[in-house]
């Protein structure tokens, strides 16, 4: 799932933006029915320059969703 998010908790350059920023929620099955609903917060980490930072995230807009891309191959 691809989706825009508000992250509180949380600053970073535009430079680290650029190589991305890992952020795992925390408490929630990793599977389709876990996930997040627009405006929906939840608590993730946030793995920073080798770090962990614990953070809360707001859901924006789904951008994109495709169950069968998680489902592993036979």
């Amino acid at each position: 799932m691809l989706l825009t998010a508000d992250v509180q908790g949380l600053e970073v350059s535009d430079g680290l933006l650029r190589h991305g920023v890992e952020v795992t929620v925390t408490g929630r099955p990793d599977e389709p029915g876990g996930k997040l609903r627009e405006r929906e917060r939840a608590a993730a980490v946030a793995a920073v320059d080798g770090r962990r930072i614990t953070v809360e995230i707001e859901a924006g807009n789904e951008l994109y969703f495709e169950a069968g891309d998680l489902t592993p191959a036979h």
